[in-house]
């Protein structure tokens, strides 16, 4: 430049203006470099793009030690059209409880109401109409516990109050292992009544702030044979309730051969699997040869959130193979006794051991 310039900085921050290396690598466009505070590590078309923290930026490196991108080619798609017409229906608190969306909506003659889904317009149905009316009930604070909802909803009559759904199951409904809920609702039918062998529970860091805790269980199960015992297809669900039937952890293991790309998935080791996956979950199911179905099962989780009570002891697990429900009796199931479980003398660690 010969003289002064002065939209010269907004030129520097045009695209033709980037900074390159002075030697430009092969596939530069696809495996790009940089100073920012994530390194490019992976990218996969159509699917994912996977940074990693840069520890030398000059604003100091990023909190969490990896990023993913994941990719959705696919076009949004409206589920359903509840209020038809340019009004609309207001879809708000919506909580996910097994497999299936719960949500306060709103229809032409009926005000706010509690509502499911299964992803269908078929399956998109309002599940009552308790204030009839225009007004509705107004459901908010929308919360899965022990495998039903509380929320509060308004009457007339007793104003804003706590109420409850329960799982429901149709009179004469299968119940293949007895235990009172039927099959279709069941997480673990334990038609062979499998009881896990040797379980030891840990939650740890619990006075850690969210995010911080980790859990670990290993135990011990002999399930049916029938169909073929196949992380890779299936992948393992772990489900950790309290005393009082809350939900502490649901970990559903994902299925899916080990992938470089995302250092994610299974791999076959000797006579078992083992998962890894990069955001801090890790679990291993080994056989035995000489014993037909038996399975030692293993999870660690980190960097989750989790929380434990000293009034939600003792703790119970259930252990799913055919994940993600065990319709074929491919899970096991232990609730711990009392005195089983116990906080540290810190308060931090709860353990759970026969």
């Amino acid at each position: 430049m010969t003289e002064p310039l002065a939209v010269f900085p907004k030129f520097l921050a045009m695209p033709v203006a980037s900074v390159v290396p002075a030697a430009v690598p092969a596939e530069f466009g696809q495996r790009p470099v940089g100073t920012g505070p994530w390194r490019f590590m992976a990218w996969q078309h159509d699917d994912y793009l996977r940074f990693a923290k840069n520890p030398s930026y000059w604003g100091g490196p990023a909190e969490s030690d990896t990023l993913t991108v994941r990719i959705i080619p696919e076009p949004l798609t409206r589920v359903a059209d509840i209020d038809p017409g340019p009004g609309s229906s207001n879809p708000t608190g919506l909580v996910a409880l097994d497999g299936r969306l719960y949500f306060s909506a709103s229809e032409p003659g009926s005000g706010a109401e509690l509502w499911r889904s299964d992803g269908t317009a078929g399956g998109t149905v309002r599940l009552a109409d308790a204030n009839p009316g225009p007004d509705g009930s107004r459901p908010a604070q929308i919360t899965p516990v022990g495998g039903g909802l509380f929320f509060t909803a308004f009457l007339p009559a007793t104003g804003s109050e706590l109420w409850t759904l329960s799982p429901q199951c149709d009179a004469g409904a299968p119940d293949g292992d007895g235990d009172g809920l039927c099959d279709a609702l069941d997480l673990c039918t334990n038609v062979g009544h499998v009881t896990l062998a040797r379980p030891r529970l840990t939650v740890r860091k619990l006075l850690a702030g969210a995010g911080g805790q980790t859990l670990k269980l290993t135990a011990d199960l002999t399930v049916p044979t029938s169909p073929p015992i196949d992380p890779v297809g299936k992948g393992i669900r772990v489900l950790i309730a309290d005393a009082m039937g809350g939900t502490v952890a649901d970990v559903r293991v994902p299925n899916g051969d080990y992938a470089r790309a995302t250092k994610t998935g299974w791999r076959r080791r000797g006579n078992g699997w083992r998962f890894v996956d990069p955001s801090g979950l890790k679990a291993s199911v080994k056989g035995d040869p000489l014993t037909p179905g038996f399975l030692r099962v293993g999870l660690s989780v980190t960097h989750r959130t989790y929380t434990v009570t000293a009034a939600g002891l003792p703790l119970a697990a259930t252990v799913v193979v055919d994940a993600p429900r065990a319709a074929t009796g491919q899970c096991g199931e232990l609730a711990f006794l009392a005195g089983a479980c116990g906080f540290d003398a810190s308060g931090q660690t709860v353990t759970c051991r026969p």
